[in-house]
């Protein structure tokens, strides 16, 4: 099937690798006591390319196994939107082949080349009528928040202060980081919006999306420890957009600049998401960091210091706007 795919260079793993049990758990949520033999086609980096072909112990082990492929196929997509919206797209049109006891993955950009080339290795009753699952796949959920000894309001009041000797050893790298970044970046003379600029502009540059969350198990191991608040993004250097808006807060919160959080979603179909708003001159403005941080490593301003319409029109965002302040009818600074 990957030679279908002529315009991708992929790597294979088969059941006779040491890592093929590893990945049938660790990304798929399989048990290797379950399958039988089995290949694994990736593309390496980020790319969401991906063809897995399964033989199961019996039936009911296949049907656990669609599942499982099912919600795998989810949390692909959504670690992509937003970030890499090609990928993203390859990922949601993913379709999963049960015949019998074998069980198909295909996710790749021309899935009808491939889907065919699985049929024929299928009975002539799976050709004619593919048990196909998923081509349209539902919202998946939030991943379960990792803990972390990250403290925001202990770091807070340590910079305050100025007495970090208490902290947690989480805490103090934090509070170290905010320290050196701060020192180097703001000058007396800013204004409010020159400071967020700085701090907006060094996340991009110097944060980067976990790609954990992007690329294959096989390719990059696990996700960063912590990557959903500021241990991950400052002392790792890697975030996911809960790392990036939970950063991009404490610094706001440090500078004094009044500062909000909103957890919501992104996408059609929705995501997870998160990002913040601040509030400059008297007005409030929503900032995305994570999407003005790409896996590109291009920063930019399209998502800094902007208003309701423009977020309900560029995701689209989609949050809860009880309690939450009025936000300008035009964009600032950027």
């Amino acid at each position: 099937m990957a030679a279908t795919q002529t315009d991708l260079s992929v790597s294979e793993v088969t059941s006779e690798d040491s890592r093929f049990d590893a990945q049938l758990e660790r990304a798929y949520g399989i048990s290797p006591e379950d399958v039988t033999e089995g290949t694994v086609l990736y593309a390496d980096g980020v790319n969401a390319s991906e063809i897995v072909v399964l033989r199961l112990t019996d039936n009911e082990a296949a049907r656990q196994a669609v599942s499982a492929l099912e919600s795998y196929a989810e949390r692909r997509a959504a670690s992509f939107s937003g970030y890499a919206p090609d990928q993203a797209q390859i990922a949601a049109d993913a379709e999963i082949i049960c015949d019998g006891t074998t069980v198909m993955l295909i996710m790749c950009p021309d899935t009808a080349a491939a889907r065919e080339a699985a049929m024929q290795m299928l009975s002539p009753a799976a050709s004619a009528a593919p048990a196909s699952a998923s081509a349209a796949l539902e919202m998946p959920q939030p991943p379960a928040a990792q803990e972390s000894g990250y403290d925001h309001d202990a770091v807070l009041e340590a910079v305050s202060s100025g007495s970090p000797e208490n902290l947690s050893a989480d805490n103090r790298a934090v509070y170290d980081k905010v320290s050196e970044v701060l020192s180097a970046l703001i000058l007396p003379e800013m204004t409010p919006y020159e400071q967020e600029l700085a701090v907006h502009d060094w996340m991009t540059a110097n944060i980067d999306y976990d790609p954990a969350e992007l690329e294959h198990g096989l390719a990059s191991g696990q996700p960063s420890p912590d990557n959903d608040n500021p241990v991950g993004a400052l002392v790792y250097g890697k975030a996911i957009c809960s790392g990036y808006s939970s950063t991009f807060q404490l610094f706001m919160d440090v500078l004094g600049i009044p500062c909000i959080t909103i957890d919501g979603q992104a996408n059609a179909p929705a995501e997870p998401h998160s990002w913040n708003a601040v509030e400059l001159d008297g007005q409030w403005y929503y900032v995305d960091v994570t999407w003005d941080d790409p896996v590109t490593g291009v920063p930019g301003h399209r998502y800094l210091n902007q208003t309701t319409a423009y977020l309900e029109e560029h995701g689209p965002h989609i949050w809860d706007r009880e309690g939450l302040p009025e936000i300008a009818a035009e964009p600032y600074g950027g």
